[in-house]
């Protein structure tokens, strides 16, 4: 639950902006301000179920993004491809001295 929960909060830090202003609201209430579907109706006078469908399409809809652009995937090579060649530098230092 954990990884689901980090892997939705950085597809929403990249794809965040594609949602309404109502549905970002919603999803930094639940995710970052870590707010119950209870409390989150109560504070914006919204039913529960609304607000649960609301997050079961905000995280459909940043899936959906996410396959289609797969911005999230290309970044995390990068960074790997980045961390690999650093690594490599240090051993050919390493050798060399």
């Amino acid at each position: 639950m954990m990884k689901e929960r980090e892997y939705l909060i950085e597809l929403y830090l990249i794809y965040g902006e594609l949602l309404t202003d109502k549905q970002q609201n919603i999803f930094k209430k639940y995710f970052f301000d870590d707010l119950t579907l209870s409390e989150i109706s109560e504070n914006t006078n919204i039913s529960k179920s609304y607000i649960g469908k609301t997050i079961k399409t905000i995280n459909e809809k940043l899936k959906y993004y996410e396959s289609t652009l797969k911005i999230h995937k290309k970044s995390k090579l990068l960074i790997n491809s980045i961390a690999d060649i650093k690594l490599k530098e240090k051993i050919k230092k390493i050798i060399s001295d």
